[in-house]
């Protein structure tokens, strides 16, 4: 069976989001020796600015989003902007994998171990993370648990596994559905924000495909998923280390040196994270 790592990457004016695919898909042949496929809609953008990275991916494949929406962008607890966001095709996922076997993986989900080759010849169809670990410990994640109080429970869609079965099949098809519809799931789920989350859909998905209830036959993926939200500064990663400036208790602008060695983590704050790759 064929296995690797699909990536996504659709630029917005500030943000180089296929800069960070290659800084990604560099890690994964690092850590994990498979291959990796870019799905993009700047494929010219990449060719012209980095043709020596091109190697780095086994297939790059063309998308396009015909939804537009916009998100605010942190660059710590102080600064930030409210730029486009194109987050819709990753519900396509199954549609253009070439892989028997794949890894879908946020390009700010940053490798520093092989944990994730543990997955590989699952006996699941599907897997993905539920729970994640904020690395500032004191924020409050309730709305990383539940959408809200009144629904159903939060999966990460920043990271996850399927095979080229008729159950995942299903599975992003209604993961599709949930995207053409998301102005009456919005509001069937009780969710305040009219902005399109992947992690809301794959989230509802779940849901419904257990029968509406709150038990889940979808498998872990192996080991935990750490988080720092884009309130943080990431100041390097090297090798399998990372340190950055992780936002204070109750002070806004200041911060707290952390350290992490051989932790996968999803590193939210885009514009530290460019930085890092272009220092």
């Amino acid at each position: 069976m064929s296995r690797g790592v699909l990536l996504f990457a659709q630029n917005n004016p500030e943000i180089d989001y296929v800069q960070i695919a290659i800084f990604a898909a560099e890690r994964i042949n690092k850590f994990l020796n498979v291959p990796v496929t870019l799905a993009t809609d700047n494929r010219d953008y990449f060719e012209k600015t980095y043709p020596d990275k091109i190697s780095v991916f086994e297939n790059i494949i063309d998308v396009n989003s015909a939804y537009n929406q916009k998100k605010q962008f942190y660059d710590g607890s102080i600064t930030s902007k409210i730029l486009p966001w194109k987050n819709f095709t990753r519900a396509d996922a199954f549609d253009i994998s070439p892989y028997d076997e794949t890894l879908v993986m946020d390009v700010d989900y940053i490798l520093n171990s092989s944990n994730l080759n543990n997955i590989w010849n699952s006996e699941s169809d599907l897997a993905i993370y539920k729970t994640g670990y904020d690395l500032a410990q004191w924020r409050d994640t309730s709305s990383f648990e539940y959408f809200n109080r009144y629904t159903i429970p939060f999966y990460w869609a920043t990271v996850f596994y399927f095979k080229k079965t008729a159950s995942a099949r299903a599975f992003f098809k209604i993961i599709q559905h949930i995207r053409y519809n998301w102005a009456y799931y919005r509001l069937l789920y009780v969710i305040d924000s009219p902005t399109f989350r992947n992690d809301y859909a794959f989230s509802i998905a779940i849901h419904l495909l257990n029968g509406n209830t709150n038990a889940s036959n979808i498998a872990n993926l192996p080991g935990k998923l750490y988080y720092t939200r884009d309130r943080d500064v990431l100041v390097s990663s090297a090798d399998s280390s990372m340190t950055l400036l992780v936002e204070k208790c109750g002070h806004v602008g200041e911060y707290t040196l952390v350290k992490t060695d051989n932790l996968d983590v999803h590193v939210m704050n885009k514009y530290s994270l460019a930085r890092c790759i272009n220092e």
